[in-house]
């Protein structure tokens, strides 16, 4: 059984309001009984459940990915029972936008930086107020069913259940929430107004649960808790609690309506609720009723040509508008013998709320021109306001009888998917959705694996948006951020905000070790980090030895050669770490760089081996390891103890270029080792990341760490405008299999196709990356996409520092 039912009791009538609210608000609220599982009875047998669902993307999917999806929308609407009457549902409610703004502010923290934190909030509060900031949209399908009993209602609604979920996960390859009895509450309040009641309360991870002992010491009732102060329904509106509101109902429909025309509604920036009511009817009857609509219109069609005959005029021009009706009978009957679809019942009702009478003017004129914009028309309830919204409610309750017929391909033109609108609690600020205008407020960390890309053409805004992200990780956290930068543009970046740059160049004086090895495996058991350095340390090797050209490979001999002292030269090495006692906490120490191999210890140990290829690879490394470029050759002497540390490798040469990218990221790595420990995250940012991608023994170090990277807590970024390069090897495509997270901007022809075949991209997303304007573009999260515009403002601090004319970088 689906558990007690919460009974009505009566309210004490101690005050005057109470009283009036239990005569007034009270009885207007369409239900009978509440269930603990969630089901509620709106009137003598009848019973609804609720689910809630996720939203689509369907705006951005491929003509052939929307005709596909429309087509498993009308399998679903075919598998509704005629018993069962269902509800979609879509709810915008007004949060409070200084709440919602909150909980993704940047906190003052006391330092340099809570300027920067002040501009960076302001800019998002500005964005919040000009678009759909402060609008929740949520949408929810109602089933509601006849039973003589609750126990008959529980059981349907097991196999209802059940049929739910298969075709939700059929139509859009999510799942669909069944809503328990304090969600389904709260649900009603939130339209009622009343859904800060202390009777919800709510854990750290958004949960609700509702206090039912709390309402019955307090003798309450569920619609106590959820009634309004005050409701009034007038000829053309009404008043609910503090609101004005009036309910609509869709008159006239367009002979072929656009897909776009609930996801247009729902973007009106303004409180709503709206119910696509649809009531399958079985063959039978569908054929019945059709065949006595048309008998109806033919009789209507004779006595006007009649009439006409008789006073003189034309039969044909006096019946010319019930030909129309008849015309669209006869289509009907046609899809139901020619096309197999079914008749539906359908019934669009809205109602809209504000806080004055002006702004529901305004909320109201706003509907009506998206209506006729798509070639249908909104009439007001006129006398009927309560039963206008009840009809909205989603309890199944629906006394307004005001419906059309429609096949299942009309009624699935009504598909309640809109837009994706993501707003993620501490999330990071990304631009506002350019379809429905809603900010982007995302949380990487919530993805399969973290990892990122990002791809721009010159000019287009990429190192602008990384730079953004960037900062709001540096003003928003303890992470660590590192950077590697090819072309020197991030110093200012480093200077604003406290951060310390690395420049690695020949003859400098500062080196990094490549050989520096923290053997802590972490999460990652399936993985040996003495191997995978002895993998890493033969890789840059073979850099060394191939300068630059392409193919240049070792024999297996070298191969063999090099991996024996390898192994030789770390040998002391592991022996030393194992000799350290342990911390005073128990732990022990994984890394010493005063004590880790060089490649002066490994040319030496090749030197000494007794075949010819030991001393041809010496040889190949020399200048490497005593010449111009021994910028790797000695024990590490830079400092990274700083959180936002910037690896400028402008001055590097063609010669270290590529042996520079590695063994900055191979530091970066044992660095964001050390960091788990400390259960610290950390980004690492790597622009021009298409050098790495060139040669197979990069391909394959970057490839490895975009797999491990999640189990250390490392957050990585490749920035590039060569997205051909990407598809280059199969360490690549590891890469794009690895990666969560793609954030494209304007790319030029050929390089926005290389992107479509690359993340099998839409020509509807296509338009997204394809000659606009700066700052514009696409993010592709999990398997979702995300059409963004970021018009950041020019008059401020942030935009000087993250802007490359404004720093005068190329």
């Amino acid at each position: 059984m689906a558990g007690l039912a919460l009974k009505k009791k009566e309210v004490p009538k101690t005050t005057a309001d109470q009283s009036m609210k239990n005569t007034t608000t009270q009885r207007s609220l369409p239900y009978l009984e509440v269930y603990h599982d969630g089901m509620i009875q709106s009137e003598p047998g009848v019973f609804s459940v609720v689910y809630s669902f996720p939203d689509v993307s369907f705006k951005t999917l491929s003509d052939d990915e929307q005709d596909a999806f429309f087509d498993r929308f009308e399998t679903y609407l075919n598998s509704i029972d005629s018993s069962e009457h269902v509800q979609f549902n879509i709810i915008n409610t007004l949060d409070d936008i200084d709440l919602r703004f909150a909980s993704v502010s940047l906190q003052e923290r006391g330092d340099h930086n809570d300027k920067y934190r002040k501009e960076m909030n302001k800019i998002i509060y500005d964005k919040m107020k000009a678009s759909r900031g402060s609008i929740i949209t949520k949408k929810y399908v109602t089933y509601s069913i006849e039973a003589p009993t609750v126990d008959i209602a529980v059981q349907r609604f097991k196999d209802i259940d059940i049929r739910v979920g298969k075709d939700f996960r059929a139509f859009i390859h999510q799942e669909a929430h069944k809503l328990t009895m304090a969600e389904r509450l709260e649900m009603l309040a939130t339209i009622y107004g009343t859904e800060s009641s202390v009777f919800f309360v709510h854990d750290e991870e958004g949960h609700t649960t509702f206090d039912e002992e709390g309402m019955k010491k307090m003798n309450l009732t569920t619609k106590d808790v959820i009634a309004p102060s005050a409701m009034k329904f007038n000829a053309s509106d009404m008043m609910i609690g503090d609101y004005y509101a009036q309910s609509f109902y869709l008159q006239d429909i367009a002979n072929l309506l656009s897909t776009d025309f609930i996801g247009n509604l729902a973007d009106i920036n303004c409180r709503l609720v709206m119910s696509i009511d649809i009531r399958p009817l079985d063959d039978l009857e569908a054929t019945k009723i059709v065949h006595n609509r048309m008998v109806l219109v033919d009789n209507e069609i004779a006595t006007k040509q009649k009439k006409a005959v008789k006073e003189g005029y034309s039969p044909d021009l006096a019946a010319a508008d019930l030909q129309a009706v008849r015309d669209e009978i006869e289509g009907l009957q046609q899809d139901m013998t020619v096309r197999d679809q079914r008749v539906f019942y359908l019934q669009l009702n809205l109602t809209h709320f504000a806080t004055d009478p002006e702004e529901l003017k305004r909320n109201g004129d706003e509907i009506k021109a998206v209506a006729t914009k798509n070639r249908c028309s909104f009439r007001n309830y006129t006398l009927m306001q309560e039963r206008g919204f009840d009809a909205c409610l989603p309890l199944g309750v629906n006394h307004t009888y005001v419906t059309r017929l429609l096949s299942t391909e009309g009624t699935a033109a009504f598909m309640p998917f809109t837009e994706v609108t993501t707003f993620d609690k501490n999330g990071i600020y990304y631009g506002v959705n350019s379809i429905n205008k809603s900010v982007i407020i995302l949380d990487r960390l919530k993805g399969m694996n973290y990892n990122g890309l990002v791809f721009g053409a010159s000019g287009s805004g990429k190192s602008f948006s990384s730079k953004r992200e960037m900062i709001n990780v540096i003003l928003n956290t303890d992470d660590d951020i590192y950077i590697i930068d090819p072309d020197g543009e991030y110093l200012p970046l480093a200077n604003a905000f406290g951060g310390s740059e690395i420049e690695i160049a020949p003859g400098n004086g500062k080196y990094i070790n490549p050989f520096d090895l923290d053997i802590d495996k972490g999460d990652d058991k399936e993985n040996n980090p003495v191997v995978l350095q002895g993998d890493f340390i033969a890789g840059i090797v073979e850099t060394m030895i191939a300068r630059g050209r392409q193919n240049i490979l070792m024999s297996p001999t070298q191969v063999s050669v090099l991996g024996r002292c390898i192994n030789k030269v770390y040998e002391p090495y592991l022996d030393h770490l194992n000799d350290i006692p342990d911390n005073p906490d128990g732990t022990r120490r994984t890394i010493d760089r005063e004590a880790a191999p060089t490649l002066q210890d490994l040319f030496q140990e090749l030197l000494n081996q007794p075949e010819y290829e030991g001393q041809q690879i010496a040889l190949a490394i020399e200048s490497y390891v005593s010449g111009n470029y021994d910028t790797f050759a000695h024990r590490t002497n830079v400092d990274i103890t700083n959180r936002f540390t910037v690896f400028n490798i402008l001055n590097i040469g063609n010669n270290l270029r590529e042996l520079g990218l590695k063994v900055c990221l191979n530091m970066i790595w044992n660095k964001a080792v050390e960091n788990r420990k400390k259960g610290k995250r950390t980004w690492v940012y790597i622009d021009e990341f298409h050098l790495l991608l060139n040669a197979p023994t990069s391909a394959e170090f970057i490839a490895s760490m975009w797999k491990r990277a999640r189990k250390f807590g490392c957050i990585l970024t490749g920035i590039t405008q060569n997205p051909e390069d990407v598809l280059k090897s199969a360490s690549s495509r590891a890469i794009m299999s690895n990666t969560n997270f793609v954030e494209m901007l304007n790319e030029a022809a050929s390089d926005a196709y290389a992107l479509q075949q690359l993340l099998t991209l839409s020509n509807n997303e296509l338009q997204y990356i394809t000659n606009v304007e700066f700052g514009k573009g696409l993010i592709k999260f999990g398997t979702g996409s995300i059409p963004f515009n970021d018009s950041f403002p020019m008059d401020t601090e942030l935009y000087k520092i993250m802007s490359t004319k404004a720093t005068e970088q190329h």
